[in-house]
C-alpha cells in the first residue's frame, strides 16, 4: 500500500480539513488489491456521514476527471447499508460497461428495496446496451430489455424508476421500441413524456425532429430541457434555428445554457458561427458556455476528420505506420 493511500485513509478518518481536496482524493486511484482491503477495512469502521461524503466526493470527482478510476471502491460500496451510498456508487460506475457488472446493475435493478437506487441501476443498464461493443450474451441482453419494459409498463413502480428505466430501454435494439417512447409521449404523466422526449435523442433518428422541435417551446422546464437534449443527440443541422431561439428566448438560465453546449454537438459551419458570435454575449454565462462549447465542437470536428482519413486508408498502410485501426462501429456511434 503507498504512503499516500495510507495517508488519505487517516485524513478522512480524523476528518482533517483537507481530505476531500482533490489531490488527496487522487490518492485512493487505482487501488491495489491491499489497499481495497485496507479501504474495506476503513469503510466498515466509519459513521453514516463519513461514507456518504467519501461516496458522494468520489462520484463528483469521477465525473469531472475522466483519469480517475475508483471503480473497486465504487463496487465496495454496493453493499453499503445507507440507499444514497449505492446510488453514489453507482453513478460513479456509470461508465463501466463489461458483461461482470452488467449482471450486477441488473440484480440490482430488480432487487434493490430503494427507489433512487433502483433508478440509477436501470442509467447503468442504459450504458450498457449503448456501450461500444455488442454484448455476447443474447440472452442476457433479453433480459435486460424485459426487465426495463416491466419497469416502464408497471402500475405500482416508482415513477423515477420507470423514467430512467424508458430513457435506458431507448438505446436498445427492440423492435417495439418507437412505439414505446411514442406511447409514453401520448401518456397524461407530464414527467414520463418528458423522459420519452429525453429518450427519443437516443434513436438519433432525425423523425423524432418534429416532436423535439415542438417540445422546445413547452410551458414545462423539465420538457425544455429534455427536447434540448434530445436535439443534442441527434446533433441535426436542422435544429440549428430552433436551438438559437432557445439561447435568445427562453426564460431559463439553465435552458439557454444546454442550448448553447447542443450546438457544439452539430458539426456544421453555421453552429460553428454561432457559438463564436455567442463569445460576445452581454450574458457571462451564455458567452462562457460558448467558450467551452466551442473547445468539444473542435474536439469533435478533430475525430471527424480522423474517422474519415482511417476509412479512406488501407488497413496494412495503416498498421505499418504505427497507427491504431479506429472501427467502422466507432464512427457509427
Amino acid at each position: 500500500m503507498t504512503e499516500e493511500f495510507a495517508q488519505e485513509l487517516k485524513r478522512i478518518e480524523q476528518q482533517a480539513r483537507d481530505w476531500s481536496a482533490d489531490d488527496n482524493l487522487r490518492s485512493l486511484n487505482n487501488p491495489t488489491p491491499d489497499e481495497l482491503r485496507a479501504f474495506k477495512a476503513a469503510w466498515s469502521t466509519w459513521d453514516e456521514g463519513t461514507r456518504y461524503s467519501v461516496a458522494n466526493a468520489l462520484a463528483a470527482l469521477t465525473e469531472q476527471d475522466i483519469s480517475v478510476s475508483f471503480e473497486p471502491l465504487f463496487e465496495a460500496m454496493l453493499d453499503d447499508d445507507l440507499a444514497v451510498v449505492r446510488a453514489l456508487a453507482i453513478s460513479g460506475l456509470s461508465e463501466v460497461v463489461d458483461m461482470t457488472l452488467a449482471r450486477r446493475m441488473l440484480a440490482i435493478f430488480q432487487e434493490d428495496p430503494a427507489a433512487e437506487v433502483r433508478a440509477e441501476a436501470a442509467t447503468a443498464l442504459g450504458a450498457f446496451l449503448f456501450g461500444p461493443e455488442e454484448p455476447s450474451d443474447e440472452e442476457f441482453v433479453r433480459t435486460v430489455v424485459d426487465s426495463l419494459l416491466e419497469a416502464i409498463n408497471s402500475d405500482v413502480e416508482d415513477s423515477l424508476v420507470r423514467q430512467r428505466a424508458l430513457e435506458a430501454y431507448a438505446y436498445s435494439d427492440d423492435p417495439y421500441v418507437d412505439e414505446v417512447l411514442r406511447d409514453a409521449y401520448e401518456s397524461d404523466d407530464d414527467e414520463m413524456r418528458a423522459s420519452a422526449v429525453f429518450a427519443m435523442g437516443r434513436r438519433f433518428d432525425e423523425d423524432w425532429l418534429p416532436i423535439v422541435h415542438q417540445e422546445l417551446r413547452s410551458d414545462a422546464e423539465d420538457m425544455r430541457l429534455a427536447a434540448v437534449a434530445a436535439a443534442s443527440e441527434i446533433a441535426s443541422s436542422a435544429s440549428v434555428p430552433h436551438l438559437l431561439r432557445v439561447i435568445g428566448e427562453d426564460p431559463d438560465q439553465d435552458v439557454r445554457v444546454a442550448a448553447v453546449f447542443a450546438l457544439a454537438e452539430i458539426q456544421s459551419p453555421e453552429s460553428e458561427r454561432i457559438l463564436q458570435d455567442l463569445l460576445d454575449s452581454d450574458d457571462p454565462d451564455i458567452a462562457e458556455a460558448a467558450d467551452e462549447a466551442l473547445d468539444i465542437h473542435s474536439s469533435a470536428e478533430d475525430l471527424d476528420n480522423l474517422l474519415l482519413f482511417d476509412a479512406d486508408l488501407p488497413d496494412d498502410d495503416f498498421r505499418h505506420n504505427g497507427g491504431s485501426h479506429l472501427h467502422d462501429e466507432d464512427e457509427e456511434s
